[in-house]
């Protein structure tokens, strides 16, 4: 055992180095996206039902949703029955996902050239600023990150071993990243299809992975039961609470609508700019996006061979992420998040191919160790390149339900500061319990601005985060 710890110590330090950044100044992460306060506020109404009825997704007090499958609903809710409400709650969930990944990224590039390269990928994932900002954000795209990442690991696992077990694991795995985020998690099998057909040709170098039509044809058969065996479970779940298919209802409701209304609450900003997304991974994602870039003219250049099939893997995944998502009209920044495990493989090449004339006399031990602690300097020293900035809204609410439990449940406040009425409704009721009203003077509770608010005689103010307080009306005595 301590033989293996020994070995694997340099997977070791990135795995705590991970943690370290992803928990750094924790105490100031609060909920700060619109998805992660909808995701929060409905985890919350699950938790207060019978587990049995976890199947069936409320928000705004009952109204069932269908805007997206199980899983993060369900993953936060389990966190909230064990420990409460609190930002930590939710985001330690999140941290465990974003974990997770890291470790899959390195069995993934292990598994497809090396443990060397393996090293690099798990580095050059951990060294990417936005994937540490979203690392700790209940948003849907770390979970489908996550399981998209295993379901790709696990069908290469059964490429190169002609494994039952794995086959099966790779389709669980896409039926989890499916209840993540929907139908863009086919683009898993997608990748590993591809991959086995290239896999045929010898420049590819990937004889070990290379299999016989009847081969693949069982792999195809073994994924697909343990897709359908997953969603199977979902769907009959759904149906013994509440007599309906969850599936016909979600595609009825809300594919069918995206499919007839692809601009429906599209970012004005963003547009259906086709070229939206490579644009912003030149632009935000740096260095890694030019790193991984690299790789393929790196590889030319040095006649690399050895490589090939994590260059082909991560190349599909960048580049199947970049395209499926740049078909789709309703296009938003933090979409693309999911392609950082094919970037990672990418840089890992990169990284692989330019330190290898250096690790004969350094070694990779010595290598990594001096990267990861100019990272750890870095990410100590300048906490904002990992961490986005902290939303007053967020950390006032959190703080306030630590002083005031459960006081302000099924309570209305009226939201005379401004925190935008959709995202507000959803992080006033995941923190408080309580619903948000638009703006009235004369309201029991309000929250207010104190730069410009002045507190009359019979107002109280119950507490403050300047310049946001909550105000409460005093009745009068009679």
């Amino acid at each position: 055992m301590l033989q293996k710890i020994k070995e694997n110590s340099i997977f070791w330090s990135l795995l705590f180095l991970g943690l370290v950044i992803l928990t750094i100044q924790l105490d100031s992460v609060t909920l700060r996206s619109v998805d992660g306060a909808v995701y929060s506020s409905i985890a919350r109404e699950l938790s207060e039902k019978p587990f049995f009825q976890w199947i069936q997704l409320t928000w705004k007090d009952g109204v069932a949703f269908y805007e997206n499958p199980h899983f993060m609903p369900m993953y936060l809710a389990l966190f909230i029955r064990a420990f409460g409400i609190s930002s930590y709650t939710v985001i330690i969930p999140i941290i465990i996902l974003s974990l997770s990944s890291l470790i899959c990224v390195y069995k993934l590039g292990k598994t497809l050239v090396s443990k060397n390269l393996g090293l690099f990928a798990m580095f050059a994932l951990l060294a990417t600023p936005q994937f540490i900002k979203e690392g700790r954000n209940p948003m849907l795209e770390t979970g489908l990150m996550c399981f998209t990442l295993f379901s790709i690991y696990f069908g290469i696992k059964s490429l190169r071993d002609r494994d039952i077990k794995n086959a099966i694991l790779s389709g669980v795995m896409c039926a989890m990243a499916f209840l993540a985020k929907g139908p863009i998690s086919l683009l898993a099998p997608g990748v590993l299809f591809a991959f086995a057909i290239l896999s045929n040709f010898e420049w590819a170098n990937s004889k070990i992975f290379k299999n016989t039509a009847k081969e693949l044809l069982k792999t195809v058969l073994l994924f697909l039961v343990g897709f359908v065996l997953i969603m199977g479970i979902i769907d009959l779940w759904y149906f013994l609470v509440t007599g309906e298919s969850f599936w016909v209802n979600y595609y009825q409701i809300r594919l069918l609508f995206t499919m007839n209304h692809p601009t429906a609450g599209a970012i004005a900003e963003v547009g259906g700019d086709p070229l939206f997304y490579l644009k912003l991974i030149f632009k935000k994602h740096i260095p890694w996006a030019h790193i991984a870039m690299a790789s393929i003219f790196l590889t030319l250049f040095k006649k690399d061979t050895a490589n090939r099939p994590a260059l082909l893997v991560g190349g599909l995944m960048t580049l199947g992420y970049l395209l499926g998502f740049s078909i789709i009209i309703f296009k938003a920044p933090w979409y693309i998040n999911v392609y950082f495990g094919g970037l990672a493989l990418l840089s890992g090449v990169s990284l692989n191919l330019i330190f290898k004339n250096v690790r004969p006399k350094l070694n990779t031990a010595i290598t990594l160790t001096a990267l990861a602690s100019t990272l750890l300097l870095v990410s100590s020293s300048f906490p904002t390149i990992f961490k986005k900035k902290e939303r007053i809204v967020g950390t006032f609410l959190a703080n306030l339900e630590k002083k005031y439990e459960n006081r302000f449940q099924k309570k209305t406040i009226a939201a005379c500061y401004t925190m935008g009425m959709w995202r507000g409704n959803f992080i006033v009721h995941y923190f408080l319990g309580a619903r948000l009203s638009t703006c009235n003077a004369n309201a029991d509770l309000k929250f207010v601005n104190l730069e410009n608010y002045q507190i009359i005689n019979n107002e109280k103010l119950l507490y403050s985060y300047f310049p946001m307080g909550l105000v409460e009306r005093v009745k009068e005595l009679k």
